[in-house]
């Protein structure tokens, strides 16, 4: 019998991955997927679309400037480009200190981030490009066709399955840009007619203005996944959360299922919804204050941390295309330093009955032996590597456990964190080892000093289905 699929001289839409931030959010919207050695690599964190939304001072700029600028420093030669909107970013040079790599090598880490800087170029208003989002489209429109016009010269080679091909997937050498925010940036039109009326404008003007700046976002929201996908673009945007009012003492109907009733997007288009690869709220922060003196920090220093220093994000996923939707989580934001990756696994834990960190009196991991990660700690032991991938490891177990469906999984994850160390003790391969590695994927050009071994792979390596060859045998 003839068959369709078989018989038309079509081309099928390409699979693509997305790409991981090295911190908590990989995880909350992700999913291990085959790679061509048989192990699995973890698609989560940047999809072609991601948004933060939230109500003001809410650290969204922070969330998406630190996403992106870990997805540039795990793609050697990637470009970054920041629409700022709102007048309010920060340097390229303290961008670029939110990398989450090298804490704990000094010399690597001051060529790294001299490198990052380098890949990193910010607009605002002033700038052709940044004068409105239209502009910045046609910006978009020509790094798309720039890539496109020289695929090769861009294309780059993973360890990713490609499902189509059954061969490792190939893709364009990531380009991120951010837009901070998508609520505030003005519209070509927009920008006329906003110059033609004054503070006297009538408010059946005021509505008509409204209107077709909703439209003419709505417009460049439908181009936005095209252009990305064609290009290898990754777009990350800010979103203003406001108030809905109730119409006729009717109540609200939710603009989504994990949004409250009360609760829109502003100014975003009404296509915004359906076309983010992943939405975030911040629902709510908190600053880490000391809770017998508030001037200090809940996680003190050697050096004097403010007790405004840090702050905890509340994080809803309330939109994802790759996994489910309503997951939650906790970030640790520095004011200064960004997100910080391996104190927000920590926090998260120990908000969480101390899962896998033992007692309030005796906070230990078993995966670290006798090593002390009291509070007052942990702040300054969260920037050596083998604690943070410890602690990483043991955040992805918890979050699988209580977050994802567990049936027909490619592996157990019911395990508990004391017996996966146990058993991780009593394997051929030494825990120390499997803690220098990393838990991101890059493509295969790209120099990374540290083998690539996810949950997962390590969870095979127990059940003896997986034998590394790269691991030392003990």
């Amino acid at each position: 019998m003839r068959q369709l699929t078989s018989g038309l001289d079509t081309e099928s839409a390409k699979y693509r991955p997305y790409l991981n931030t090295g911190g908590p959010l990989d995880i909350t919207n992700g999913k291990f997927i085959p790679t061509v050695n048989g192990t699995w690599a973890l698609s989560g964190g940047m999809g072609l679309t991601t948004a933060v939304i939230a109500e003001a001072n809410k650290f969204k700029s922070t969330v998406i400037n630190g996403s992106w600028v870990n997805g540039l420093a795990r793609f050697p030669h990637s470009d970054s480009f920041l629409f700022d909107s709102e007048y309010s970013t920060i340097d390229p040079q303290r961008l670029s200190n939110m990398s989450n790599l090298y804490l704990d090598e000094p010399e690597k880490r001051q060529i790294h981030l001299a490198d990052i800087e380098k890949r990193i170029k910010i607009f605002d208003p002033t700038t052709p490009e940044g004068e409105s989002l239209d502009s910045w489209f046609d910006f978009m429109k020509s790094v798309r066709d720039e890539k496109v016009q020289h695929y090769k010269d861009y294309e780059v080679e993973t360890e990713i399955l490609d499902p189509d091909t059954m061969k490792p997937y190939r893709m364009l050498l990531p380009t991120f840009m951010g837009i901070d925010s998508w609520t505030e940036a003005a519209v070509r039109q927009l920008n006329v007619k906003n110059e033609e009326f004054d503070a006297d404008t009538e408010m059946s003007k005021q509505r008509t203005i409204n209107l077709e700046e909703a439209w003419q976002k709505a417009r460049l929201m439908r181009q936005l996944p095209s252009i990305c996908a064609k290009g290898g673009i990754y777009t990350l945007m800010t979103g203003h959360l406001g108030k809905k009012f109730a119409v006729g003492g009717q109540p609200n109907k939710k603009d989504m299922a994990y949004m409250g009733q009360d609760e829109a997007a502003k100014s975003m288009g009404n296509k915004f919804y359906f076309l983010m690869s992943s939405i975030f709220k911040i629902s709510n922060t908190s600053a880490l204050a000391d809770k017998n003196d508030r001037k200090l920090s809940e996680y003190p220093s050697d050096s004097h941390i403010a007790g405004t220093e840090l702050q905890q994000l509340m994080i809803t996923l309330v939109r994802c295309k790759n996994a489910p939707s309503g997951s939650q989580t906790q970030l640790v934001s520095s004011q200064r330093f960004g997100i910080m990756t391996a104190l927000s696994y920590y926090d998260y834990l120990r908000n969480n009955k101390y899962y896998g960190l033992g007692a309030p009196n005796k906070v230990r991991s078993p995966l670290l032996g006798d090593a002390n990660l009291g509070r007052t700690k942990i702040f300054d032991q969260s920037s050596d590597y083998k604690i943070g991938r410890a602690l990483e490891l043991t955040y992805q177990l918890f979050m699988i456990q209580s977050t994802w469906t567990l049936i027909g999984q490619p592996v157990d994850y019911s395990i508990s964190i004391e017996k996966f160390a146990e058993m991780l003790e009593k394997s051929s391969y030494a825990v120390d080892d499997i803690l220098n590695s990393r838990g991101w994927w890059t493509y295969k050009e790209a120099k990374v000093d540290r083998d690539y071994l996810t949950l997962p792979d390590i969870l095979m390596i127990l059940d003896g289905t997986y034998k590394p060859k790269f691991l030392p045998v003990k």
